[in-house]
């Protein structure tokens, strides 16, 4: 969509000698000025329903679109509610998106958990009969923007019963990855995941995931 201009751009294209009429502008900036309006509303519209920057009951919609609510099917445990914030609610609608157009490729899946979790690779294997292996990597284990329980305290990362999660009792971000919301699978195949916090053993390898026997630990994905 084309940079919105201003009411004062567009009459900066009046050329003289009809720039020079008081009655003429004022008459024109009127008719103009609704013209403005318009974009802007067109603009917010746009703006609340881009799936970057939507919010609250516009993520709703999207996710109405999409047939994916904000509550998810399992019960998180640990303090967390199954109705997922902006935030989480956010990933969970990309890769929502992912699944409707995956061509059915692991580079797809690679693409875009390197960019939701850049911290946390992810290692994919087809196991040949029906299966595939999952394999996580330091996976995500604080949500951004929660508050963790601590007994009568009352601080800005730290909060008492009714507003702070357990941390480390259950983990949201691991739930919503075991439950199939972020990683697409084609049909009829059964997924496991697995997760490391430190990358897997291999031998004569030294990339992010996969280490020596001094950076590593095993894993099974087969």
């Amino acid at each position: 969509m084309a940079e919105n201009r201003t009411l004062q751009e567009y009459l900066d294209l009046i050329p003289p000698p009809n720039n020079g009429a008081p009655t003429f502008m004022a008459w024109l900036a009127d008719a103009v000025q609704l013209e403005v309006d318009t974009q802007t509303v067109l603009q917010a519209i746009i703006n609340a329903f881009n799936i970057d920057t939507a919010v609250g009951a516009q993520l709703d919609i999207i996710g109405e679109l999409l047939a994916q609510p904000r509550e998810v099917d399992f019960d998180p445990g640990g303090g967390f509610t199954p109705i997922l914030n902006d935030l989480n609610y956010r990933i969970v609608l990309k890769a929502k998106i992912l699944k409707n157009i995956w061509k059915g490729t692991k580079a797809e899946i690679y693409d875009f958990w390197a960019k939701f979790f850049p911290d946390s690779p992810v290692l994919i294997q087809d196991n040949q009969n029906m299966t595939m292996t999952v394999l996580v990597v330091n996976a995500p284990s604080d949500i951004d923007g929660t508050v963790t329980f601590a007994y009568d305290t009352d601080t800005a990362t730290l909060k008492g019963y009714d507003e702070g999660y357990w941390e480390g009792f259950q983990n949201l971000i691991r739930g919503l990855i075991i439950n199939g919301y972020y990683t697409p699978k084609p049909s009829g195949v059964a997924v496991t995941y697995q997760f490391l916090e430190t990358p897997a053993f291999a031998y004569d390898t030294d990339i992010e995931y996969l280490k020596g026997y001094d950076e590593s630990e095993w894993a099974y994905l087969a």
